[in-house]
């Protein structure tokens, strides 16, 4: 279940984001960015399963202003720590 305050335009505004991550990544895949370039392409899966928003460790919700600043995020920032 995605993120409970997450609207369907904060999703929207975070899925272009992805994409753009996605397609900027690629283009430096030479460099050495395979695994943030996997991250961003397993957000982007989350949002298709309708699990993006959630922690992977906890279940819990991940906070607005962290999936705004990191939407490949895979926990809380409880969990981070």
């Amino acid at each position: 279940m995605p993120h409970a305050g997450a609207t369907a335009a904060m999703m929207q505004s975070a899925r272009q984001l992805l994409k753009a991550r996605a397609d900027e990544l690629l283009q430096r895949l030479g460099a050495g960015t395979n695994e943030e370039l996997q991250e961003v392409l397993h957000a982007l899966t989350k949002m298709d399963a309708g699990t993006w928003g959630r922690c992977e460790k906890c279940s819990g919700a991940i906070g607005r202003d962290r999936l705004r600043a990191i939407p490949e995020t895979r926990s809380c920032l409880d969990c981070a720590r």
